[in-house]
Formats: C-alpha cells, sequence, structure tokens
C-alpha cells in the first residue's frame, strides 16, 4: 500500500466516523429530551396524586372506628 491509497482510507474511516458520532449525537439529544419529558410528567403526577391524597382521601386514622367496636 502506497501513502496515498492509506491516506484516502484514513480520510474515508474519518469520514465515516464523523457521520457516525453526528447520528449518535443526534440520539442522545433526542433521549434527554425524552428523560427530561418524562421526568417533568413524574413530577406532575406527584404533585396531582399528592393534592387528591390531601383533598379527598382522609387517613385512616381520622375516621371514626366502625359502630361494632
Amino acid at each position: 500500500m502506497d501513502l496515498e491509497s492509506r491516506l484516502t482510507d484514513l480520510e474515508i474511516r474519518y469520514a465515516h466516523q464523523e457521520d457516525a458520532l453526528e447520528v449518535l449525537n443526534r440520539e442522545v439529544i433526542e433521549q434527554r429530551r425524552l428523560i427530561e419529558q418524562q421526568a417533568n410528567r413524574i413530577e406532575a403526577l406527584k404533585s396531582r396524586l399528592a393534592a387528591l391524597a390531601e383533598s379527598s382521601v382522609g387517613r385512616p386514622e381520622d375516621e371514626p372506628p366502625p359502630p361494632h367496636y
């Protein structure tokens, strides 16, 4: 292999690696966006659940005992 063909081979490999890196970078960005969305949804659900627990459902110790006690 002469020097020119080796250099051409390296340039081709570099171009493929650069393309693969760009694809992976876009995928990482998309995954981060999805993770952030899910985290926001979880926080919203936790807030809603806490609000429901405070407003509509009483704690067992707050309820009077059944009549047969």
